[in-house]
């Protein structure tokens, strides 16, 4: 931007509006020879650099939507685009949030269930952060979280759960009736070796575990029967 003078300014495309998607082209937002306002954001004399703002002229459009949408609140909206396994919504005409895969589905593979969505699909989802003028959304959390099914539970506590599959890798059961889906590897399927067989187990049957590990906020739970049995036998 030439000031006047021979002095010229840079304002980075960052600093030409509040909102990233019409920052990604400059050139459907002005033309060459445009008179604009901006404001001087910084003065490098040594290296003779002036960095210019546009946006710092208009008001900020994340002051008001963060009063008004805190983390939590559910949005219903449309996807805008699709980049590198993250989906884009429109949240307000300046801000944007988005949707990385894995916050899509607690049970189904990222990689497989952001193949269901495409550009246009309307979408209902929650904030779960917003920091630095971006925002994280999700699909998954809108129903509610199933970890919140182990609030209050401790490594060593031990719950009951429904088998809902088993296959070579173990049994994969759901804790309680609401909570999250949760694998239980073979070699945790029982104290002996011989009765770690996940055939001994059917969809529907109801099995208790003990809690070997957990972190519900990064959604990390370990189960095991060993364990349990382990400790049945010392009580014993």
């Amino acid at each position: 931007i030439e000031i006047g003078n021979g002095i010229e300014g840079l304002c980075h495309k960052d600093m030409l509006t509040y909102s990233q998607k019409q920052n990604s082209k400059p050139g459907n937002l002005y033309a060459r020879s445009q008179s604009v306002e901006c404001k001087i954001l910084e003065i490098d004399h040594e290296k003779r650099r002036l960095s210019l703002g546009i946006k710092q002229l208009t008001a900020n459009p994340w002051s008001k939507f963060n009063k008004t949408n805190p983390v939590g609140t559910i949005f219903e909206t449309e996807i805008n685009s699709i980049k590198e396994n993250i989906i884009f919504c429109s949240l307000d005409e300046e801000i944007d949030g988005a949707i990385f895969s894995k916050d899509l589905s607690w049970d189904n593979d990222p990689k497989e269930e952001i193949k269901k969505y495409k550009v246009g699909d309307k979408i209902k989802a929650k904030i779960i952060t917003n920091e630095n003028e971006k925002i994280s959304l999700s699909v998954r959390e809108v129903e509610g979280n199933p970890f919140d099914e182990l609030k209050g539970k401790n490594k060593g506590d031990v719950v009951t759960c429904n088998v809902t599959e088993i296959g070579d890798f173990g049994v994969k059961v759901r804790v309680g009736e609401k909570g999250p889906k949760i694998v239980i590897k073979k070699n945790e399927l029982a104290l002996r070796k011989p009765d770690a067989r996940p055939e001994r187990w059917a969809k529907n049957d109801k099995l208790d575990a003990q809690i070997t590990s957990i972190d519900l906020s990064s959604h990390k739970v370990s189960l095991s029967i060993r364990s349990l049995e382990e400790n049945n036998e010392k009580e014993a």
